[in-house]
């Protein structure tokens, strides 16, 4: 998979011994995690590694966008509600009150409503993916520790 979706943060060094998580995004808010690739990963444990990467990548680009439209939408609120209270043109505007900001909440919430249940299943559908392969690859991790396998 190609992480080129996937938030990078000059925190995470590029050589590492294990997964690392860096801070969160500053649009989506999810942060990035770097996963370790150990030299003798099985071929199930690779695509169980590469489908993480691709619910994470998926998950990151959901809220980027997101939250780009409500920060959008909600400076255009404000700014309309302002310049239905605005007085002379030298006033100072007024801040919008809470009241009216739960209006804007709900109206988003609402006309959002659909792509937020469709997001939820989607994400429910892609974790139950990653259980049955990490129901494949715990056996694995297991037998490797015991030195069992190699």
């Amino acid at each position: 998979m190609s992480e080129s979706n996937q938030p990078k943060s000059p925190f995470i060094p590029e050589d590492i011994s294990e997964d690392w998580i860096g801070p969160p995004d500053p649009v989506s808010k999810i942060r990035p995690v770097q996963q370790f690739v150990p030299a003798n990963e099985a071929t199930l444990e690779t695509m169980f590694r590469d489908k993480q990467a691709s619910v994470l990548a998926w998950n990151h680009q959901y809220w980027k966008k997101h939250n780009k439209a409500f920060k959008k939408e909600r400076r255009r609120f404000v700014a309309e509600q302002q310049q239905l209270q605005a007085g002379p043109p030298d006033a100072a505007s007024a801040p919008v009150s809470d009241d009216q900001m739960a209006v804007f909440y709900r109206d988003f919430m609402e006309r959002n409503q659909a792509k937020h249940r469709r997001y939820n299943w989607q994400w429910y559908g892609r974790n139950a993916q990653l259980l049955g392969l990490a129901s494949l690859v715990a056996p694995l991790r297991l037998l490797r520790r015991l030195g069992l396998l190699r």
